[in-house]
């Protein structure tokens, strides 16, 4: 006889996770074969890193976890399916983190609201989901995307009936965990089919690409699952040599701070590439099941990112002034002279110490703090603070490890979306124009969204506690 209150086992969040990020690559790879490709060659670009850099220390099974890491994005386009989607993640142990408006990116802009869904602790997997905001257009083409979208049911009742019991129990069963994973490669996949085809091609005549993807498709596929990358630079030199011979192409440059001029220097935020969206045949019906016609959709791409140090908003003011300046540039420079290119681009950051030591001492970067055992710990006369703790490094009694940045930037995903949809500089068509705010997609969410500098500020200051601890 089953016991109610019998004590069930539950599969660790951490395991089911990597479960679904482990099918969810299985699957990208299976859609689009040239994933598989970008896989492989991460995977020896990053073996090759560790073997020329023994001083990192990194073993096989770290090495294994690194290039295991993903980072998906999907885009959604009501405010129902955010809500739903937030405790899908929570299954999982992700939650919402920073909010990113794409919506005002300056010429790079895109009609989408951003968050990212990841653990608030030693994130291993990430999916930046998008919303779009039907505000930003004029009247009568929002009244046509929310009528396209109105009906659209993206959480099949088995998925939606497995997370309401994950809320209930606090943790599911493993033979619950099979169907969660089941359902959520449902969720996720390409269908290969679409609805109203007219309000289709009127949103691609506005540039509005991604609206497309988003209104006319009856799910939120992946549009690319990014792996991690010791070595962005060669990775992306290696990916241009092996589409020579192919109908795809890499993205023109890579997005995001400048590449480090010398091996010690360090690596800020993030650095992202990718290749080029690809075109994937698509059935457009009517509402009533008609067969409308057969369109080539170009929406899903393949990303590959590498990440550094996370940068303090102090920081972040320096870098953020530097990109600004970057759009001085004529990208068309890219294609021509490429050395040329990346010279003025860096020219452009110069304001932005190079160095973990300037970031570090300066205080614009997020660091942990470790007792070198060169000294006494006797020898520290008063408390330590992040406002001392540098002098102390100098002096050999403390040494410091970057914190590394887990998040993204508005910016560089932008420039990585217009890339690959051919679509810069989308302007809101409303005749109001409209201020987004966190405030607007945490009511969508039903949620807080958290402040990543306040994760990377609780690490620092966890590590000071625990020196003055000793």
């Amino acid at each position: 006889m089953y016991m109610m209150d019998r004590p069930q086992h539950f599969i660790s969040q951490a395991l089911l996770r990597s479960q679904v990020f482990a099918d969810l690559s299985s699957l990208y790879a299976a859609e689009v074969p040239l994933y598989g490709t970008l896989l492989k060659i991460n995977c020896d670009v990053n073996a090759q890193v560790a073997k020329e850099h023994p001083e990192l220390h990194l073993k096989e099974e770290q090495l294994r976890q690194i290039s295991a890491e993903r980072h998906g994005a999907i885009r959604l386009g009501k405010r129902e399916e955010l809500k739903w989607m937030g405790r899908f993640f929570a299954v999982l142990d992700m939650f919402a983190v920073n909010f990113y408006n794409l919506a005002d990116a300056g010429q790079k802009s895109q009609p989408v609201l951003g968050t990212a869904f990841r653990p608030l602790h030693d994130p291993d997997q990430r999916m930046f989901c998008s919303l779009l905001v039907t505000d930003f257009f004029d009247k009568a083409t929002k009244v046509r995307i929310e009528k396209a979208l109105e009906s659209r049911e993206i959480f099949t009742l088995a998925l939606k009936e497995m997370i309401e019991i994950y809320e209930r129990q606090k943790g599911l069963t493993i033979e619950q965990s099979l169907i969660f994973r089941n359902e959520a490669k449902e969720l996720f996949y390409f269908r290969n089919l679409a609805t109203d085809y007219p309000l289709y091609q009127d949103l691609y005549r506005q540039g509005v690409n991604i609206a497309a993807d988003i209104a006319c498709f009856p799910n939120p596929h992946l549009n690319h699952l990014t792996p991690n990358s010791l070595d962005i630079d060669r990775l992306f030199d290696t990916m241009k040599h092996v589409l020579q011979q192919s109908d795809f192409e890499m993205k023109d440059t890579i997005e995001g701070p400048p590449p480090p001029e010398n091996p010690d220097d360090a690596l800020c935020f993030l650095r992202q590439t990718a290749y080029k969206a690809l075109a994937e045949p698509v059935e457009f019906f009517s509402a009533d099941g008609t067969h409308q016609c057969d369109v080539m959709h170009t929406a899903r791409f393949g990303e590959v990112e590498q990440r550094g140090v996370a940068l303090t908003p102090k920081g972040r003011t320096i870098y953020d002034a530097a990109i600004q300046k970057t759009d001085k540039i004529n990208p068309q420079l890219a294609l021509t002279d490429y050395e040329e290119y990346v010279r003025q681009y860096r020219a452009c950051f110069k304001d932005l110490p190079k160095t973990h030591d300037e970031l570090c001492k300066f205080e614009l970067g997020y660091y942990t703090f470790h007792f070198t055992g060169a000294g006494k710990i006797s020898d520290i006369q008063d408390g330590i603070n992040r406002s001392n703790v540098y002098t102390l490094v100098e002096k050999g009694l403390i040494s410091y490890t970057p914190i590394r940045y887990e998040d993204f930037l508005p910016v560089s995903a932008a420039g990585i979306f217009a890339a690959n949809l051919k679509q810069y500089g989308t302007a809101q068509t409303a005749s109001k124009k409209r201020v987004y705010s966190k405030e607007i997609l945490e009511s969508a969410l039903d949620a807080k969204i958290y402040d990543s500098n306040d994760l990377y500020e609780e690490i620092q200051n966890n590590s000071l506690i625990a020196l003055n601890r000793k």
